[in-house]
């Protein structure tokens, strides 16, 4: 039976919440009802992680409002199965059992008369497990909560790595004993957190039920996909789904947050043959930013509009987007570039990013992780276009030939010359032809830039293509990358005929190829060259 009393009562509390690596001035207020205050003050360094400690002397009796009957005994003897909310373990048939929630999030208390031991789990924040376990045991260790003595260590919970720590504590004159371990499943991308608090003359006990616990642990949960990634990202597929998701921008350019972890520690003093023991209680909780939700719902509507077949993976705190290709291998999108102002997202091949829960949509996602958001339908909530994303296109030659159209083109393109010599990566194939488009669109010609990819005839290349006017889909390419043994460039271009000229990815314009690729782009306009 969980006691409140009310007599007195002190109260430390703290409530903060830090980006990664921040440090602040916090505040601890001890209030007793009498009115009378004491202000402490410390500087602490925490990761993205919400604190909340209290710590109740208690006087006479209040019952709380969940009830829960206690029955003494020990370790020795008859354990039980628990089966529920996707993991199982063995505990002392003597103890009783409560929780709440689910299989995503939710806690369990298990008791006897003088021992408390608390599981709690929920979805993997993506913290390292010393950084949670060093955030827990920091309210341990403020105001007049004291540790006097910390061990730590690591052992093996269903052949997974777990952190391990064995605290001395006091309050004032009143000492208690508390065993923590923390560690992650990779079957459910979930976080599982145990503490274990007992009387002194139960200790052992209770700390054989502990280790019974955590030998006999096992997530049940199989949910965990583990996709095959592509091997490439400079064929056509690749560029082209670069090229989309780098013609939008987020509308919120800030950079992805981290989930947030919310801990909170309550030390209470409760009435034991006329005096008080110390006894101290977790909980914990992770929450998924709505940006990120809002983010994965944008790119995965923007996706399938044009034709794509995505899903979502969840894993280690991290959302992003992966897609199927022609030959049923993956390709994972990262949500959080690190130019939001003019990309949704950069295509991955980490071997960690095609591993974790997946979700056919957002729908899904939100449901399964109970979130508590709206997302809505309309992308230019999220979301705005900058230019037209590329294509792939297969490119026919004029089924009859304008001599004197082809002999005016041939001539502009001999009247103009570069004024640089061809150097790989300084002025290259990609300087020439915007150049060269940028002139013929000034001369009237409807001209557009093809770029080749991994196994394109002509290796990695850039070259132009002008629309026939005598007939609407026929094109004639010129290659304007032309050099002697000294590298000199002849002239603008020249006409070819080649197929491999005619198929490729095309741009519209040098502002759009530029917008797409600033690392290799001109931003040229027509009127650039005259």
């Amino acid at each position: 039976m969980k006691v409140v009393l009310l007599g007195h009562a002190l109260k430390v509390l703290q409530i903060l919440r830090l980006p990664l690596t921040q440090s602040i001035n916090v505040f601890f207020i001890l209030r007793n009802l009498s009115g009378i205050s004491i202000l402490l003050k410390s500087l602490i360094s925490l990761s993205s992680l919400i604190v909340l400690s209290s710590l109740i002397l208690l006087g006479s009796l209040i019952l709380s409002s969940m009830m829960i009957s206690l029955s003494s005994g020990s370790t020795s003897g008859e354990f039980l199965d628990y089966h529920e909310n996707g993991f199982s373990f063995q505990y002392p048939a003597a103890w009783t059992i409560s929780e709440s929630g689910d299989q995503v999030a939710g806690n369990l208390s298990l008791m006897n008369s003088c021992s408390r031991l608390d599981i709690v789990w929920m979805r993997d924040p993506g913290f390292a497990l010393g950084s949670v376990l060093d955030q827990i045991l920091k309210t341990y260790n403020q105001g007049e909560m004291e540790v006097v003595s910390l061990s730590k260590g690591e052992i093996s919970v269903q052949s997974q790595n777990a952190e391990t720590a064995e605290l001395l504590y006091k309050f004032k004159d009143y000492r208690a004993k508390k065993h923590l371990a923390v560690w992650i499943s990779n079957n459910s991308d979930r976080l599982f957190f145990i503490s274990m608090s007992s009387c002194e003359e139960k200790h052992g006990q209770s700390e054989e039920a502990f280790n019974q616990i955590l030998g006999t642990f096992r997530d049940e949960e199989n949910k965990e996909v583990s996709l095959e990634p592509r091997s490439i990202q400079d064929d056509v597929w690749a560029i082209v789904l670069g090229d989309l998701l780098s013609s939008y921008h987020y509308k919120d350019q800030r950079a992805l947050q981290s989930m947030s972890v919310y801990a909170e520690a309550v030390h209470t003093l409760m009435p034991d043959n006329g005096s008080y023991r110390l006894f101290s209680e977790e909980r914990i909780r992770s929450e998924i930013s709505e940006t990120t939700v809002f983010r994965a719902a944008a790119v995965q509507s923007l996706l399938r509009n044009f034709g794509y077949n995505t899903s979502i993976i969840q894993k280690s705190g991290q959302i992003r987007i992966v897609v199927l290709d022609p030959s049923d291998k993956w390709q994972a999108v990262s949500l959080n570039p690190k130019e939001p102002w003019r990309m949704l997202g950069v295509l991955t091949n980490k071997s960690e990013e095609y591993q974790g829960l997946m979700y056919k949509d957002i729908g899904a996602l939100v449901n399964d992780n109970l979130l508590k958001v709206n997302v809505s339908q309309d992308l230019d909530l999220y979301m705005q276009k900058d230019c037209d994303p590329s294509r792939y296109v297969q490119l026919k030659h004029p089924d009859q030939i304008n001599s004197s159209w082809l002999y005016g083109l041939q001539s502009t393109l001999n009247s103009h010359n570069y004024s640089m010599k061809y150097q790989e990566n300084i002025f290259d194939c990609s300087n020439t032809s915007q150049i060269c488009w940028a002139l013929l669109e000034d001369k009237d010609y409807d001209a557009r830039l093809m770029l080749s990819y991994k196994d394109h005839p002509l290796g990695q290349h850039m070259w132009v293509v002008v629309r026939f006017p005598y007939e609407g889909k026929s094109y004639v390419a010129v290659e304007a990358t032309n050099t002697n043994g000294n590298s000199d460039l002849m002239h603008l271009g020249k006409v070819v005929w080649d197929d491999e000229y005619y198929h490729g990815i095309m741009y519209n314009t040098s502002m759009q190829y530029s917008w797409l690729h600033p690392e290799e782009g001109m931003w040229l306009e027509p009127v650039s060259i005259s």
